[in-house]
Order: structure tokens, then sequence, then C-alpha cells
């Protein structure tokens, strides 16, 4: 580092220095935000394929997965998209009744919970298709009743704590090149 011959010309490299502070430390932020997407889409690649959606669901649409984030001044929000939580937390076997079958959607499965507990084989709702579940393409059933068995894979937290030394030392490597930059 280069020395300062005069308290002015110090002034001026703190100045210096400071000012490429707010540059240099958007830009990391930009980067590791970055770096923290990256890391959790290819953590949620594993159980879900490199189309990161939800494909088997039998809904028409596939339920896909993502991740967004905005850069401030100061700060990086980080947020998923799509059904994320389904990879964290996982999916525990439940009830799913038709829509058809009428009232809340807790009160409809907690039927169809209670009926199997008492013993009954088969159950039915509605009118003819009315009050079905959409399983495929032309595909119907009354009601699942071991929906969503799905173990959690812990991608979001995984993701993030692989991304914190690849963040950490990013960080430290441009703060130090703008501090030699400004003492030269």
């Amino acid at each position: 580092m280069g020395e300062s011959r005069s308290p002015e010309e110090l002034a001026g490299k703190l100045i210096g220095y400071g000012t490429g502070l707010a540059l240099v430390s958007k830009k990391v932020l930009e980067t590791a935000s970055l770096t923290v997407k990256s890391s959790v889409l290819s953590q949620a690649a594993r159980p879900l394929g490199t189309d990161l959606s939800f494909t088997g669901s039998g809904s028409q649409r596939p339920k896909r997965v993502g991740v967004r984030y905005d850069v401030n001044r100061d700060r990086s929000i980080i947020r998923a998209t799509g059904p994320m939580h389904w990879l964290e937390s996982g999916i525990k076997p439940h009830v799913i009744a038709p829509k058809g079958a009428g009232g809340s959607r807790r009160s409809r499965n907690d039927f169809v919970s209670q009926a199997f507990g008492s013993g009954l084989t088969s159950l039915s709702f509605g009118r003819g298709n009315i009050g079905a579940l959409k399983i495929g393409p032309n595909e119907y059933i009354a009601y699942a009743r071991k929906a969503g068995k799905f173990p959690a894979q812990r991608t979001w937290s995984n993701g993030v704590k692989y991304a914190e030394p690849i963040v950490k030392k990013t960080w430290r490597q441009q703060h130090a090149q703008n501090l030699v930059k400004a003492f030269r």
C-alpha cells in the first residue's frame, strides 16, 4: 500500500474508499443473492428434476418452485416462489375430499378420515363426476385417502448453508480489493 505524504492525500484516499464502498456493497449483494439462488435451486433439482416442478401432483398445471431476490442499497431480500415449503418441510399423508361434496375443506377431509376410521371401505360424493378429484387426463377418483407422501428435503436450509461460505469469501475479497484500490 502506498504512503500518504500529506493529510489532504490521506483524506482523498479515505473519500475514495468510502465512495467505492457503496458500489462494492451493491455488487457484492447482487453476487451473494445470485449465489444463494443458484445453491437453493441446485438443491431443489435433486428431488424434482431439472424442470423444478411437481409434475406428478395430478393437477392440470405442474407446480413449479423458484427463488427471487431484490437488492436495495444495503440489503437483499431472497424469497421462495411456488411450493418450496413442500420441499423444505415435506408433505405428510393426508385425506383429500372433492369440493363438490360441499362444506369447507377441513370438514370434507375430516368426514373422509372419520368414515375410514369407522371401518368403511368406500365413499361416494355428489352426482356422477361432480365431486370428483382429477388425477390425470380423463381420470377421476372420488377421494384420496393417503395423498401427499413426500419426505422433507430441506432444500432451502441446505442451499443457504452451502452458499454461506462462498458468500463470506466473496464479501471479503471484494472489500479487500476496494481497500487496496483506494490506498495505492
